[in-house]
């Protein structure tokens, strides 16, 4: 059996450091893959949070050309 861990909206809102009105938001427009309900409570993969290792943050790299 695979167990795969989830966050509650609240735990997911902390760890994106936005508000739980943002989450809602997305998950009504199925934004956030994953996404279930349990009764009326939300639950959210921890997968689905964003890959935060990433060192760019979208910038362009030394010899970039920006046009």
């Amino acid at each position: 059996m695979i167990h795969t861990t989830v966050l509650t909206l609240p735990e997911y809102a902390t760890a994106m450091r936005v508000s739980e009105a943002t989450i809602y938001r997305l998950l009504r427009g199925g934004a956030i893959p994953g996404a279930f309900k349990v009764g009326r409570a939300w639950r959210i993969p921890a997968n689905a949070l964003p890959d935060t290792t990433s060192t760019t943050n979208g910038q362009q790299g030394e010899g970039g050309d920006a046009n």
